[in-house]
């Protein structure tokens, strides 16, 4: 079974993933002339951390290491944003922006949201209980469900069940329903 520091490494690159997830969402913002107040921010966040544990985490699986992490992450969150802006039908010429919109915000008001980021994902992890935080651990980790269900003593079919449960419970906690 994996050693309590491989789940605190583990939960280090995921605060560090979530930190670099705010920072590309603004980026792309900006690129795209789109001026989202905080707490749709915070909700294209939240949707880009989601969709990428979707699905058995085959976004986050897809990463190749082929481009820069930041890159990689850049693209994703670019193409939602993207999609979010045209779901809202407000294209914007750049004559319409205001001018603030390319002003690129202080560096210390995105150390402020990263920790803020950082403390709802610790505050969740802090949450689960040892079997789920193990659980998520070994399903981010990337192992197969066979792998996970042998680590955990559990049947293979238990394994799928729990996840699709942690990964709702974690976008409820998220959410904060």
């Amino acid at each position: 079974m994996p050693e309590h520091d491989s789940l605190q490494s583990l939960a280090s690159d995921a605060e560090e993933l979530l930190a670099e997830i705010l920072s590309v969402v603004r980026a792309a913002c900006h690129r795209r002339g789109y001026d989202p107040d905080r707490s749709e921010i915070d909700g294209l966040v939240s949707r880009i951390t989601l969709k990428l544990i979707d699905e058995d985490a085959k976004i986050l699986r897809s990463f190749e290491g082929r481009s820069d992490r930041r890159t990689w992450l850049f693209t994703i969150a670019d193409r939602f944003v993207l999609r979010r802006i045209r779901s809202r039908k407000k294209m914007m010429s750049l004559e319409d922006a205001p001018p603030e919109s390319f002003v690129i915000q202080p560096d210390q008001e995105e150390r402020v949201f990263s920790r803020e980021i950082r403390e709802k994902f610790l505050e969740v992890f802090s949450k689960l209980t040892p079997h789920e935080q193990q659980l998520l651990c070994l399903w981010l980790q990337g192992f197969r469900t066979a792998v996970i269900a042998r680590e955990m003593g559990i049947k293979k079919e238990s394994v799928y069940r729990e996840i699709s449960a942690l990964k709702k419970k974690i976008q409820t906690m998220i959410n904060g329903e």
